[in-house]
């Protein structure tokens, strides 16, 4: 008897050039979603957490309705990061991703729904905060499952860009410059997310980001058919 067994990785990852633009379209459409996510929706990032730990209880301090916003997005984050541990050996690459992407569509109805546009980014009211977690839990998720593959992380760079700096040190290029155009990636996602905030209704800029990523995902998985055994 035969059955389709749903990888943990695609194909298309075990070629250079497959990796380069897979890992780039996604750090592109992360950092997009936290470009609109900063500019526009939280007024914080959702994506890379360096900065919010280090204000984690200086805010909670000085201002505790943002502290709590940050310490959601932080633990948030860390819970999708579990998730994605959990759901790739169970779903397989391409389902565990698809899975990230019902937080952003969950934004997107609430955006649209709530009218919570251009709100100051002192007011906190609660649609704010489940919009922030929802974000948070969709990057984490995102970056863990990712983490586990060929990827590696595709939704903040702190430690990447320490891997990139390693690898042009031990003369590895092809791993340097795979970091570096996720990076690149990743910042010109930051700038699409202004200029998608300052130009179109904020949940257009996220369904933006969002189908994107399913295209990605769709695309990766259609190119890497998934292996068949006895």
């Amino acid at each position: 008897m035969q059955q389709d067994v749903q990888g943990n990785s695609w194909r298309i990852l075990e070629n250079y050039t497959g990796l380069v633009t897979i890992g780039t379209l996604m750090a592109l459409a992360a950092g997009t979603i936290n470009g609109v996510a900063t500019n526009a929706i939280v007024f914080d990032r959702v994506s890379h957490l360096t900065g919010r730990v280090n204000n984690m209880l200086r805010d909670l301090w000085t201002n505790p309705w943002h502290g709590l916003l940050v310490v959601g997005i932080i633990y948030i984050f860390v819970l999708g990061t579990f998730l994605g541990g959990k759901l790739l050996p169970r779903l397989g690459l391409t389902r565990s991703l698809l899975v990230s992407i019902v937080p952003l569509v969950l934004v997107c109805v609430l955006l649209y729904v709530s009218q919570v546009t251009a709100t100051p980014k002192d007011m906190y009211f609660p649609v704010r905060y489940l919009m922030a977690y929802l974000l948070a839990l969709a990057m984490g998720l995102q970056n863990s499952v990712t983490s586990q593959t060929p990827l590696g992380r595709t939704t903040h760079f702190t430690g990447d860009l320490t891997d990139m700096g390693l690898a042009f040190a031990g003369h590895r290029w092809r791993q340097a410059g795979y970091i570096f155009s996720k990076h690149l990636g990743f910042a010109c996602g930051g700038f699409a997310g202004f200029l998608l905030s300052r130009s179109l209704a904020e949940y257009v800029g996220i369904a933006l980001a969002t189908g994107l990523l399913v295209a990605i995902v769709l695309f990766a998985a259609h190119l890497s058919p998934a292996r068949i055994h006895p």
